[in-house]
């Protein structure tokens, strides 16, 4: 099926409630064609396409996920809101200046943007923790809030008080990873950081006294390897992207033909390709699996 209007597609909003409805009446639909739900939403679309009512301007951003990879996106914007997004398409899309195309979260970006439940302005909760009751306040009330309560906490309890939990929101910048919270922290005199809390926070510490530090080679030296091996590393789920792993191991297979090992808990989507490039999944337990079985 040839689809003839792409940017309708992508400009069409689908709610999770409209696709479960969708799906339950979709052979009723087909045989009357009554073509409702989030079908209408896309001949809307396409009407507003079609009569250049949908973007007044095209702005490049990046997507903000926590998957690291800042994806590059192409916004199509009209009175300040992102009608329908679209990814890299600029170049000759070649091994070295390769398109960086955003996966399907980057892609949707828009509908964490315009979602009517994100918040625009500071809210203070007037309830009890978890009654989720909260009323509006201004800037000024918040900062002084936050300002006051964070002295009081930095007097009476030191530093180690302030735990700045990585993956919050989006902590970091848009392009380049600037990380503001961390350097207001710094410049008070320190925080308690994600140590011990957080999926890399391990690996991070024990590199350096593995290897002597965090740093490596770049991703795009792995199609100079001969042999991959993850160690629960699953980049088929975690960096699918462009601007991800997967490219590259992609890359890896194609130009030197790399052997893959996968050693994981359990059989990621990563595992297949080390079995069609003639390798193994080894299925290990988890550490904890191996201490209990040993009667630690």
């Amino acid at each position: 099926m040839k689809i003839t209007n792409p940017e309708a597609l992508m400009a069409a909003s689908i709610s999770r409630r409209s696709l479960v409805k969708t799906s339950a009446i979709g052979s009723l639909a087909l045989a009357s064609s009554a073509f409702t739900l989030p079908f209408s939403r896309i001949a809307h679309a396409a009407a507003d396409l079609a009569s250049g009512n949908v973007a007044e301007k095209a702005v490049w951003s990046s997507c903000t996920v926590n998957c690291g990879s800042r994806c590059l996106l192409r916004l199509h914007v009209k009175d300040d809101t992102v009608y329908w997004v679209e990814s890299d398409t600029t170049g000759n899309d070649e091994y070295g200046n390769h398109q960086v195309r955003a996966c399907l979260r980057g892609r949707s970006i828009r509908r964490r943007m315009n979602h009517p439940d994100r918040l625009k302005y500071p809210m203070k909760r007037v309830g009890k923790r978890g009654e989720g009751k909260f009323e509006r306040i201004s800037w000024d009330e918040a900062l002084d809030t936050i300002g006051d309560n964070l002295k009081r906490i930095l007097k009476d309890y030191g530093n180690e008080a302030v735990h700045v939990l990585y993956g919050t929101g989006v902590d970091g910048g848009n392009i380049t990873n600037s990380n503001v919270p961390y350097r207001l922290m710094n410049a008070c005199g320190g925080y308690l950081s994600r140590y011990g809390s957080y999926s890399t926070a391990q690996i991070s510490a024990a590199m350096s006294y593995m290897f002597g530090g965090n740093d490596g080679n770049s991703p795009d030296d792995i199609a100079n390897t001969k042999l991959v091996v993850m160690f629960g590393n699953n980049p088929a789920e975690t960096r699918m992207s462009g601007g991800g792993v997967t490219y590259y191991v992609e890359q890896a297979r194609e130009r030197s033909n790399a052997r893959m090992i996968v050693i994981d808990p359990r059989y990621n989507d990563t595992a297949p390709a080390a079995k069609t490039s003639g390798c193994r999944f080894a299925q290990v337990p988890m550490a904890r699996w191996r201490r209990q079985s040993a009667g630690y």
